[in-house]
C-alpha cells in the first residue's frame, strides 16, 4: 500500500479506526490541501526588509501601534505582505 498507507494503517489501528475510513479521511485532507492555499506570512526580519526598515524600527512602530497589523502564532509574530503594502501606501506623503 505504500509508506503512507502503512503508517496510516498502524495509526488507525491504535485509534480504533478502520483502514477504509482512515483512507477516506486521508483523501479528504489531501483534497482540502489542494483547494485551500496557505496564507503567505513573513517573519519580523522579512517584513523589515520588505518595508526597508530595521527589525528594531519595525518592533518600535509595532509596539507604538503605528505599523501594519501582526498575526501572532504562539510566541511568534508574522505579517501578511498585503498588510505591509497597505501600510506602506498609507505612509505616502501628500504634497500640498
Amino acid at each position: 500500500m505504500g509508506e503512507h498507507g502503512e503508517s496510516l494503517g498502524s495509526i488507525s489501528t491504535l485509534l480504533g479506526i478502520t483502514t477504509a475510513s482512515a483512507d477516506h479521511e486521508w483523501k479528504d485532507l489531501n483534497a482540502m490541501s489542494q483547494t485551500i492555499s496557505p496564507i503567505e506570512l513573513l517573519t519580523i526580519e522579512e517584513a523589515a526588509r520588505w518595508c526597508h526598515v530595521s527589525p528594531n524600527t519595525l518592533n518600535y512602530l509595532r509596539l507604538q501601534r503605528r505599523f501594519a497589523p501582526a498575526i501572532r502564532v504562539g510566541r511568534r509574530v508574522f505579517f501578511k505582505p498585503s498588510d505591509l503594502n497597505d501600510w506602506l501606501e498609507a505612509q505616502r506623503e501628500v504634497l500640498e
